[in-house]
């Protein structure tokens, strides 16, 4: 499954990854401005169907462009400084 987070989003509870491997694209941050989200595994299969989580353009989250929750129930918080990064909570 593909999802692509809105900005009328803040929790996101995947539940298909009893099914398959999920991806997440963020939305550019300077279309956006300042906003947080929270993401969990709420099927809880994330070591077997790893959630994807994907930075924009030239975006970064930590410094990287993705992050990889593979740990059944695996939660995250994140947050962007309004500019061009994302950061874990």
């Amino acid at each position: 499954g593909t999802y692509t987070a809105s900005a009328a989003d803040y929790r996101i509870g995947v539940k298909y990854t009893l099914t398959g491997s999920v991806s997440i694209q963020l939305p550019l941050i300077s279309n956006i401005g300042e906003i947080e989200y929270k993401f969990k595994d709420e099927e809880g299969n994330a070591k077997k169907n790893k959630i994807t989580i994907t930075a924009s353009g030239s975006n970064l989250l930590d410094g990287n462009s993705n992050v990889i929750l593979n740990r059944n129930y695996m939660a995250i918080g994140l947050y962007n400084d309004g500019v061009s990064n994302w950061f874990i909570e």
